[in-house]
């Protein structure tokens, strides 16, 4: 995928952002975030510069830069090979690329549970 390739809003690499990011459409970030991110019926994509430390509620999250922070996906998490992930992940579907990285505890829960299982 090329940087913010089939989505609806993009946040470029020197863009840096703090406080709350919510709404209903996909999303590649790039830059760096620090606050919460809403996106419970979008996909979120943070891209391979992207520095976010923040809490992320979405439907699909797929990670190829750095997150210090929980995620929670109702749908899919896939961690590519260039992701660093430091938190707890919950989702349906949890994928990791060779070179993925990551720190805290993970579980999975049936869509539209409100809690996950950790492993």
């Amino acid at each position: 995928m090329r940087a913010g390739e089939g989505v609806n809003s993009y946040i470029g690499k020197e863009v840096v952002l703090h406080g709350e990011i919510s709404g209903t459409e996909d999303l590649f970030l790039d830059g760096k975030f620090e606050g919460t991110i809403l996106l419970e019926d979008s996909r979120l994509t943070i891209g391979p510069n992207a520095r976010i430390q923040a809490n992320i509620q979405s439907r699909d999250v797929v990670v190829l830069g750095e997150i210090k922070g929980d995620i929670h996906a109702t749908g899919r998490v896939e961690l590519r090979h260039s992701s660093n992930v430091i938190g707890d992940l919950y989702s349906v579907h949890l994928t990791g690329g060779r070179g993925s990285r990551g720190g805290g505890q993970g579980g999975t829960h049936p869509a539209g549970a409100p809690g996950g299982q950790t492993c």
